[in-house]
């Protein structure tokens, strides 16, 4: 079946916590345990200030998300959209989902007429992303250091 890409109501946005769930198990790095509430709360900021896109296989059963919110450079009035997630279940890796949920963040980025900055946290198959952004329109312009990290 073929993923439906759609913004996802604010109803919606518990459905998104088992997949979120997932991807912090999978993840390369020990994050801190997730808390539910707060991760709500981060979905209902980017619900309010950009907007939360969902994948979904049947209704209410997401299968990806990409999250932006609206915010400032930290020298800058100038505003941005940035993601909070990108997240596609692995399932569904090998299908269009990651390149249709990134066309619609983009889609949003030129409509509002904001800059779309998007970051890979997790470590592994960081070529690979970058080179899927790359493909994407993006240019790097970073990457994501640690030091220290504790869970």
């Amino acid at each position: 079946m073929n993923a439906v890409i759609r913004p996802a109501a604010a109803s919606e946005l518990g459905d998104f916590l088992p997949l979120l769930h997932n991807m912090h198990r999978e993840s390369a790095i020990k994050w801190p345990s997730y808390d539910d509430r707060k991760i709500l709360g981060a979905l209902e900021q980017c619900f309010e200030t950009g907007c939360v896109f969902g994948a979904f296989d049947v209704p209410h059963l997401p299968v990806g998300i990409l999250a932006l919110a609206e915010g400032e450079h930290w020298f800058s009035t100038h505003k941005f959209l940035g993601d909070l997630v990108f997240y596609v279940h692995p399932n569904h890796r090998r299908s269009t989902v990651a390149r249709r949920l990134l066309e619609a963040g983009k889609r949003l980025a030129t409509d509002s007429g904001l800059p779309l900055m998007l970051a890979v946290v997790d470590g592994r198959d960081v070529e690979r992303k970058d080179a899927f952004y790359e493909r994407g329109g993006f240019n790097r312009i970073g990457g994501v250091f640690a030091y220290n990290f504790k869970e």
